[in-house]
């Protein structure tokens, strides 16, 4: 069987958050939404300010990810 290399754009993800994490579900939130907004990351992490690097990785991970990240004020925009 032939080692497949997962696409860049995964490995990148991988390097941002482990399978399973909360940052994980940041990721697959965001893919079934199109989107995350802030109340999609303060559920993860309610206390943010404690760990700043966790959430800097958090949004390279969704960058990776293409998952946009969009105002609170922004999601009711697109319900509308």
């Amino acid at each position: 069987m032939d080692n497949i290399e997962p696409p860049e754009q995964n490995a990148q993800e991988q390097d941002n958050c482990e399978k399973a994490s909360p940052c994980a579900r940041l990721i697959q939130l965001g893919r079934e939404q199109s989107f995350i907004t802030t109340d999609d990351i303060l559920r993860e992490f309610p206390e943010p300010e404690k760990d700043i690097e966790a959430l800097d990785r958090i949004f390279a991970a969704l960058a990776a990810a293409n998952v946009p990240f969009i105002e609170d004020d922004d999601e009711e925009d697109l319900g509308s």
